[in-house]
This record gives C-alpha cells, structure tokens and sequence, in this order.
C-alpha cells in the first residue's frame, strides 16, 4: 500500500458550528502547535483544543485542553467531570468535520497538485457547510 500524503487545517468555530476561521492546508506532518502560531496576528481568543495543543503557551491565546491523566495520579472528580464538559463541547466540533466529510471531494484523495488547490477546496467546503447551517437555523 502506498503512503498518502494527508493535509491538513486548524479550525474554529463559534457555538452554532459556524466556521470562524480556517488555517492555511499544510502538510499532515505539522504539528497543531506550529498551526496555532499562525493564530498571532489576533489580538485574544479563547478556543478548546485536544491533546495536540497540550502545553501549548501564548499570551493573546488561551487553549483549553482537558486534562491529562498521569501515570502516578489518577484524576480528581473535578477534573473528570471538566473533561465530560469539554467532550460535550467537542462533540459539537467534531460534528461540522462530520459535515465537511460528506462533501466528498474532502474526504478523497486530491489528486490535482496545483499550486493552494487542496487549500481551496478546504476553503470551498468550509464556506458550503456555513451556507448550510445558516439554511438550517433559518429553517
């Protein structure tokens, strides 16, 4: 089997699933954290990351990231029921990567090479799920 070459982006939304903003396709080998400095020119946002954006330090950006069990502590209630919350807030984000899956042609292999095409594409899926969901809330 061949080895694919994945991209990928960092994305944000607001709390009706709306896309706010979408990173610039790099490479699947980039770390989340190398994709969040790309937030710097903001002046503060808050947002809930994974595991990937663990330790992650800036001024203007506060991640919220659930917390980690360690080998000699298990967590405390408090800190379980924080991470039930942040799952439940997660769901949500992983429901609009749902959304954009359907739209096929990112969830295939790109095979055009052009020059920001997979970022384009990305783009253009990211825009048709906010059509839909303005669609959707005006019923």
């Amino acid at each position: 089997m061949q080895h694919a070459h994945t991209v990928k982006n960092l994305v944000i939304i607001d709390t009706k699933e709306q896309i706010k903003y979408l990173s610039e396709t790099v490479q699947g080998k980039i770390h989340d954290k190398r994709l969040a400095e790309q937030l710097d020119s903001v002046k503060h946002i808050r947002f809930l990351g994974d595991f990937g954006f663990y330790g992650y330090k800036n001024t203007r950006i506060t991640i919220k990231t659930p917390h980690k069990k360690s080998k000699e502590k298990e967590l405390i209630k408090a800190q379980k029921s924080e991470n039930k919350l942040l799952n439940s807030i997660r769901l949500k984000i992983e429901n609009v990567f749902v959304h954009l899956k359907d739209i096929r042609i990112l969830n295939d292999k790109i095979r055009n090479y052009k020059f920001n095409f997979a970022h384009l594409v990305m783009l253009i899926g990211a825009q048709l799920h906010n059509l839909k969901k303005i669609n959707l809330s005006h019923g």
